[in-house]
């Protein structure tokens, strides 16, 4: 499987802005997409949602502009597998219906997941519109620009005076209950607040 230089470019700047001195992503994602390639051959593609400061990031080698390539998908919570932000997740996805049986059935003894791996419940189509959520319309990464934002307006509020924790404070009781934080970023970094 061959990323799109989009791919590749933003999982460049994805593995800048979550740690210098951390893992290359598009190494690890090359990696991880010839182990399974190999070990299912029908393996078409992934998604995985991480949390960076409390927002998610999707990143998806699925082109999900190919209606019905993915018959078969694999959710696993990375999350209570290892050390990971609350939330992480990986789903993957291949043509071969069943094809995970095994590595779901494994995965859940291995790691005591009963009732956590879920097995072709994350299908493009199965929400009734053809797309999973956070699924981009085509292989990328999303989420990026909604963290810069917040970071940028906890950046502007530090400037005014608050400190790093009272910025990201002041700005979630900016938003309490009638936006998203990423709005309220937006609207200060435009200058409206």
């Amino acid at each position: 499987m061959e990323f799109s230089p989009a791919l590749a470019a933003q999982l460049t700047e994805l593995s800048e802005v979550l740690a210098s001195d951390g893992p290359d992503l598009q190494l690890v994602l090359e990696m991880l997409v010839v182990d399974l390639s190999a070990a299912i051959p029908s393996f078409v593609g992934l998604t995985i949602t991480l949390h960076a400061s409390g927002h998610p990031i999707t990143f998806s080698t699925l082109h999900p502009a190919q209606p019905g390539i993915a018959r078969t998908s694999l959710m696993l919570p990375l999350s209570l597998m290892n050390d990971t932000n609350p939330g992480t997740t990986v789903i993957f996805f291949a043509a071969n219906p069943g094809a995970f049986i095994d590595l779901a059935a494994d995965t859940r003894w291995a790691y005591q997941l009963d009732g956590h791996v879920e097995l072709d419940q994350h299908l493009p189509g199965s929400h009734g519109d053809g797309a999973l959520p956070h699924l981009p319309a085509e292989p990328a990464v999303t989420g990026m620009d909604a963290l810069v934002a917040v970071n940028q307006a906890i950046g502007v509020l530090i400037a005014r005076g608050h400190s790093a924790k009272d910025a990201e404070a002041e700005l979630r009781r900016l938003a309490a209950g009638r936006r998203t934080v990423h709005a309220v970023a937006e609207i200060l970094l435009a200058g409206l607040v």
